[in-house]
């Protein structure tokens, strides 16, 4: 309104020219007046970003052991990948550790992608027909609270046509085709839990000093 006012104060003493000068110096400046606040917000959101990465920095629980009982299985035509892990962590008195690798062949599988939640907590279940090669599997042995011995895998599958999938395997939805190799390990000097995470809303990974 002020740019305006004076625009019409100059048309009126000196003419349009004049005018037309003070105005292509006001859009100019007005411009420039624009550049300026985007450079502030931009700079303002990487600090802000930075503030936030600083704050995250560190937020971690962790607890250190050593290696213990390494054990070296096959799983037969038939079995599920992740109650035929259960059997062997039982009857190796593995409680907490690592599933290393999983390779081998399944009859179908179902995989929890990220998405909308279901009744489970998780996102939504996607099922691949099968035979399907297990690329890659890898996982953490732990002790819930409520449900017992955990074994979390996340897994890449391929199919015949060469697409890969990726996800959360589930127990029950895992069945061995041909053959399955995996290898586990325990650990000592620690305990690997998992509870219930307030933030989260589910239990999660609880690594504790023994």
């Amino acid at each position: 309104m002020i740019v305006l006012a004076i625009q019409r104060i100059v048309v009126a003493q000196r003419g349009p020219v004049a005018a037309t000068r003070l105005a292509l110096f006001s859009s100019k400046r007005r411009l420039e007046l624009a550049v300026n606040q985007a450079d502030n917000e931009i700079n303002y959101i990487y600090m802000f970003k930075e503030v936030q990465m600083e704050n995250q920095t560190g937020r971690f629980r962790a607890a250190a052991g050593k290696v213990g009982k390494v054990v070296f299985a096959r799983l037969l035509p038939g079995c599920d990948l992740i109650g035929g892990l259960q059997r062997i962590c039982q009857e190796n008195d593995i409680k907490g550790g690592n599933v290393v690798l999983c390779i081998g062949s399944l009859r179908e599988v179902a995989l929890h992608v990220q998405g909308p939640e279901d009744a489970s907590g998780m996102g939504p279940l996607v099922r691949i027909p099968g035979p399907v090669d297990l690329l890659n599997c890898q996982g953490t042995i732990s002790e819930s609270e409520g449900k017992g011995m955990v074994i979390h895998l996340h897994g890449l599958v391929c199919n015949d046509k060469q697409v890969v999938y990726g996800g959360h395997l589930v127990k029950g939805e895992a069945i061995v085709a041909a053959t399955m190799e995996v290898v586990v390990n325990g650990v000592e000097g620690m305990k690997v839990l998992r509870k219930y995470d307030s933030q989260a809303k589910e239990e999660h990974l609880f690594p504790q000093e023994a």
